[in-house]
């Protein structure tokens, strides 16, 4: 398996953090709210299609959900991005490892590479509606209480997930950081 940094391989944001706060007011809240029921719908989905189809399925359903919204993003809120060094991922299962900035970056890596296994705390699992369809996904859940074994749970699923033809994403920083 090959590695490749998404800083290369991955998504650049042009101006979406500055767009997203020049919204404000009324039209701003209904926006999260759609967007909130929205991802209750599409995680409703998602567990209800794991009892009928493969992971590999589930991810392609998701694929085509956050382009979607990437798309209405753009039009709706003029947040644009830009993709550059696809070229660098590799065709087979390889690692990916991403610095994590925000939810953006989280949920578009999941598209470069079908099928993957992201490394992601247990707890995210246990939110109601979207952690069940996440877990539907099959991440590689850690509890970070358990740093060590966790670890070597990281180490040994990673491996079984490569060999059996899945790309592992790592966001090594854990939680969001900026990219400064």
């Amino acid at each position: 398996a090959s590695s490749a940094g998404a800083s290369s391989a991955g998504a650049s944001s042009a101006g979406a953090s500055s767009a997203g706060a020049s919204s404000a007011g009324a039209s701003s809240a209904g926006a999260a709210n759609a967007s909130s029921l929205a991802l209750i719908l599409v995680s409703l989905a998602i567990n209800i299609l794991y009892l009928f189809t493969s992971t590999k399925t589930l991810q392609n359903i998701c694929k085509y959900w956050i382009v979607l919204n990437n798309k209405v993003l753009s039009y709706v809120c003029n947040i644009n991005y830009e993709i550059s060094g696809n070229e660098h991922l590799p065709n087979e299962p390889c690692i990916i490892i991403a610095n994590h900035q925000g939810p953006w970056e989280s949920l578009f890596v999941q598209t470069l590479k079908i099928p993957s296994s992201s490394i992601i705390k247990k707890n995210l699992t246990l939110i109601p509606f979207f952690g069940w369809g996440l877990a539907a996904l099959k991440p590689i859940r850690i509890n970070r209480e358990t740093k060590l074994s966790s670890l070597k749970k990281v180490v040994s699923k990673s491996v079984n997930r490569l060999k059996n033809g899945s790309t592992v994403i790592k966001f090594p920083e854990g939680t969001r950081n900026s990219a400064d």
